[in-house]
């Protein structure tokens, strides 16, 4: 019997020995596994969007994509003002009313490129604010919703690094973009 007990002890010890490595390299090669087929996935979408983007612009440069469109919109879509900068003052007035609505103050602006294409004259400016998400989804949903029609281009959201400020704002750059007929004059910005 004392033969069989350190015998069984060894046997038991390796066994567990066994199961821990198995856990500890087991666990994170799964999860490695896991983590490697979401990068996969990842790479096959923007593949995808680079490929549409690749047409897209195919299109364009080849000269098909240019169709007027400007006769198809109505003017009450359209920013209003003669020139890029008073559309742009636009553009500022109406992201800041949205802001002020839902209790949020325009910390800075700036005008960004004015672009034609399509018969349209694009105009784009960026507003920078302190917000909370709710806010910011409103404002959003506000911005899109109105007329004239603008959209929103980019949106940059990141915690804020004002230091004491409440855990639950968050810093917000908001480019934002108006169409206006390209045939008005094309004040420079």
């Amino acid at each position: 019997m004392p033969l069989q007990m350190p015998t069984l002890r060894r046997l038991g010890a390796v066994g567990i020995l066994c199961l821990l490595v198995t856990l500890v390299v087991g666990f994170p090669a799964k999860t490695a596994v896991e983590y490697i087929a979401g990068l996969k996935e990842q790479i096959h979408d923007q593949r995808v969007l680079l490929g549409r983007l690749h047409h897209v612009i195919a299109k364009r440069d080849s000269g098909s994509g240019n169709i007027d469109v400007s006769s198809q919109v109505s003017e009450q879509m359209l920013l209003p003002g003669a020139t890029d900068p008073v559309r742009a003052a636009h553009l500022f007035d109406l992201a800041s009313r949205a802001a002020r609505r839902q209790g949020v103050r325009t910390k800075s602006t700036n005008t960004l490129a004015s672009y034609t294409t399509n018969g349209l004259r694009f105009v784009s400016v960026q507003v920078a604010m302190t917000a909370t998400l709710p806010q910011i989804q409103n404002m959003l949903v506000e911005l899109e919703r109105q007329k004239p029609y603008i959209f929103v281009a980019a949106l940059d959201i990141s915690e804020t690094n004002v230091a004491g400020a409440k855990p639950d704002l968050l810093d917000l750059k908001l480019n934002i973009v108006g169409a206006a007929n390209a045939g008005q004059e094309e004040g420079a910005l």
